[in-house]
């Protein structure tokens, strides 16, 4: 089946398609010698560090679990991720999305992304590009203010925390007076977690995290604003395996938002290299089109159709 660029492209003009992006969107594309770990990378890194004693294969929330519970600590892990997804990313670092994002016309720019990538890479492409932008996080634990939202307008700020109420308002305040940026709802946190002499840790990486998200149903507490765009949208999965039983949780809580908001049957877009059959099965009876496509060649295609819009 061949991807229907133009009305990929046509849908980035009119802002009506919302980016999902998973661990791919990040490493893809970038140098070998720099790129960012995927989750079985990740996973291999902090079984070595831990001497994870279970199989190799085991998902990257089990490892991570053990190294939190018995071989180390929730300080260590999270200081993991925030020198790895954060501190340590060369000046220059680069991946397929970044140059799709770095080559898309301004005016085309998406008005909402969404990713569970911990790393900062969409927030400094777009402090290249200069557009503004408001990255949200929830807070998952370890302080007062857990369970609560916050967001930075600039990675040289520190976060403000805010109740979901509170940034509701503030959200509508800065719509009303004409302000236009993109929101990036991290949905699983963030490698810039400090804030003063205090770490916010949103970071959704163990088995324990998921059971708290999902149970804690997370995405009822996003902001009205996300919740609107989401309703209309249709969805690019750029990334993402849908093996990941955590994903279909995600993908399902979405759609559901839209069928309470009487929108259904619409078509969504994803890309996977090489996917077996029964993967693009499970995408199809979930209402999205599945192509076999690496990451960067798909965006590279869809880049050169955007260009003649």
């Amino acid at each position: 089946m061949d991807v229907p660029y133009g009305v990929i492209a046509d849908c980035l003009k009119s802002h009506t398609v919302v980016p999902f992006l998973g661990a791919a969107a990040s490493f893809v594309g970038a140098p070998i010698h720099s790129a960012l770990p995927g989750g079985r990378q990740l996973a291999e890194i902090l079984a070595i560090k831990s001497a994870y004693p279970g199989c190799i294969s085991d998902s990257l929330s089990k490892v991570a679990q053990f190294l939190e519970e018995i071989a180390a600590d929730r300080d260590f892990l999270l200081n993991h991720i925030r020198t790895t997804f954060c501190d340590r990313i060369d000046a220059d670092y680069r991946s397929s999305l970044s140059d799709f994002l770095m080559n898309l016309p301004i005016e085309m720019m998406p008005r909402l992304i969404i990713t569970t990538n911990y790393d900062i890479l969409v927030e400094r492409t777009l402090e290249k590009l200069g557009v503004p932008y408001l990255a949200i996080f929830h807070i998952m634990r370890g302080s007062k203010y857990a369970g609560r939202l916050a967001y930075y307008e600039s990675l040289n700020m520190q976060p403000t925390v805010l109740t979901p109420s509170q940034l509701d308002d503030f959200l509508q305040k800065i719509e009303e007076q004409g302000q236009r940026f993109v929101i990036i709802y991290k949905m699983h946190g963030t490698s810039k977690m400090a804030c003063e002499s205090k770490i916010l840790d949103s970071v959704v990486l163990t088995e324990t995290d998921y059971v708290d998200f999902l149970a804690e149903d997370m995405l009822k507490k996003i902001p009205t604003k996300l919740i609107n765009l989401l309703r209309e949208a249709r969805l690019l999965f750029l990334g993402y395996s849908l093996e990941d039983w955590n994903f279909r949780v995600l993908l399902h809580r979405l759609q559901k938002i839209q069928k309470q908001g009487g929108v259904e049957g619409k078509r969504h877009w994803a890309c996977q290299k090489d996917p077996d059959p029964v993967e693009t099965k499970f995408w199809d009876k979930r209402g999205v089109n599945l192509y076999s496509l690496a990451l960067d060649d798909f965006l590279l295609d869809l880049g050169r159709t955007v260009k003649e819009v």
